[in-house]
């Protein structure tokens, strides 16, 4: 078996066996992100030590219209497919601003808090790992996971504030459709399909039969017809199509007024 037979073979065995665990409702799908708990990569650590690490600066550098933006789940691509034109865009900005100003003390306090503990939490775990912590380490890395989780707590707070004031000025349902877009993409749900409300199980099915789609135009082959009829059936879901459409309407404006919004803010810092 030549190796595009073998990995489209494992392609239809994953849509098989996801349609029949599906069908059993046994399926449960964990989401992962290659974000660290604070909505940025996890790489905050130091090679001289946590303790010559002053977190409250960084975190004061990273605290931003668009870090907040981004803790919150709304970025230019998800917007789009919500419907939110390139019009809509500094409004958006202008709602992060708002809550960054009455919260960027408690904000910067909280993100530096998570930084150093999450960094704490890291080394201590990497000592009992290797077999050279000392009696106190289990104690001291509790006390630092329940720190993240304390401060992680207050930045999803501001967060959940930013999206309650998104709510408001963008309207419940596109800030909705906005976050199961942003849901489906991390999952791997390519944007042209990502406004659907799939449940885990159609989520798993749709990304695998998008695989074999692609795998068999890049071999120049057939795509197989169970494949085509499930793409052909996600396609004509109306949630699809009107995210479908959002996004090769609004997708390209919207990135330009993005990047417009971020640069004058970065002018006036």
């Amino acid at each position: 078996m030549t190796t595009t037979e073998t990995r489209r073979s494992r392609g239809r065995v994953l849509l098989a066996a996801t349609a029949a665990l599906a069908t059993a409702g046994i399926l449960t799908v964990t989401m992962a992100s290659s974000l660290g708990p604070l909505g940025a990569p996890a790489a905050h650590a130091t090679q001289h030590g946590a303790d010559q690490v002053n977190y409250a600066d960084i975190a004061d550098q990273m605290v931003s219209t668009s870090w907040l933006l981004e803790r919150a789940g709304i970025g230019p691509q998800t917007i789009a497919i919500a419907g939110v034109a390139g019009t809509d865009v500094e409004s958006v900005f202008q709602a992060a601003d708002g809550v960054l100003a009455s919260s960027r003390a408690n904000l910067v306090a909280a993100l530096a808090s998570a930084l150093e503990n999450s960094d704490r939490a890291e080394s201590l775990a990497e000592s009992v790992r290797r077999g050279t912590a000392d009696g106190d380490s289990a104690t001291q890395l509790a006390s630092a996971n329940q720190s993240l989780a304390v401060a992680n707590a207050a930045i999803e707070q501001i967060a959940g504030d930013l999206r309650g004031s998104l709510a408001a000025s963008l309207g419940a349902t596109r800030l909705s459709a906005s976050e199961t877009a942003r849901s489906n993409i991390a999952f791997g749900v390519p944007p042209e399909l990502a406004a659907g409300d799939f449940s885990d199980a159609g989520r798993m099915a749709v990304r695998a039969a998008v695989t074999l789609e692609r795998l068999a135009i890049e071999d120049g082959t057939t795509v197989d017809s169970e494949v085509t009829s499930l793409l052909a059936q996600t396609r004509s879901r109306s949630d699809v199509a009107s995210g479908s459409n959002n996004h090769a309407s609004y997708a390209a404006a919207v990135r330009t007024a993005w990047a417009a919004a971020e640069a004058s803010r970065a002018a006036a810092e």
